[in-house]
């Protein structure tokens, strides 16, 4: 997710800080983003694509920022399936590549970007903050196996508010 909003500005600033970022997203532009490769989170088979990209590159921080919403009553949600695939089924086949070279290297920062959904649901929601929930209970545990694994890996859960990015639009 770091062709668009909250993603698309992590890699930027990291860019700026003089950090080399390769980006994974659906709308990826090699003339606007930089170095990476699409990864569309709707199909699984565009995750493993992506992640036979990754093979050599050097992974020192993997930021897990990707997202859509729709806000209504669950029971018209067209596809709910499809917002679990691209808020959490799918992702996690790149985050446990990323989990497995930096546990490998015993270095790195898994860094899992959720929201305030994930620790307080809200009307209108249900799925999305299934998958938020989901995300921060994920990054809560993998710290606690890192820690049990006494590994230099750390792990990092940023749960940011609302914010005016297009991931509203």
């Amino acid at each position: 997710g770091g062709t668009r909003g909250l993603g698309w500005e992590f890699a930027q600033q990291l860019r700026s800080a003089g950090h080399m970022v390769f980006v994974l997203g659906r709308s990826y532009d090699p003339a606007l983003h930089g170095e990476g490769c699409v990864v569309d989170l709707h199909s699984e088979s565009s995750a493993q694509d992506a992640v036979s990209k990754l093979n050599d590159i050097e992974i020192e921080s993997f930021y897990w920022s990707t997202g859509v919403i729709y806000k209504g009553d669950f029971s018209a949600q067209k596809d709910p399936h499809q917002m679990v695939n691209v808020n959490l089924s799918n992702p996690l086949i790149l985050v446990q590549y990323t989990w497995n070279k930096m546990l490998g290297k015993n270095a790195g920062r898994m860094v899992i970007i959720s929201s305030t959904t994930g620790i307080k649901a809200r009307t209108n929601e249900a799925v999305y903050a299934l998958t938020k929930h989901a995300q921060v209970g994920f990054a809560r545990s993998l710290g606690l196996e890192a820690e049990r694994l006494k590994s230099r890996v750390k792990v990092q859960l940023v749960i940011p508010g609302g914010m005016r990015t297009g991931f509203w639009d």
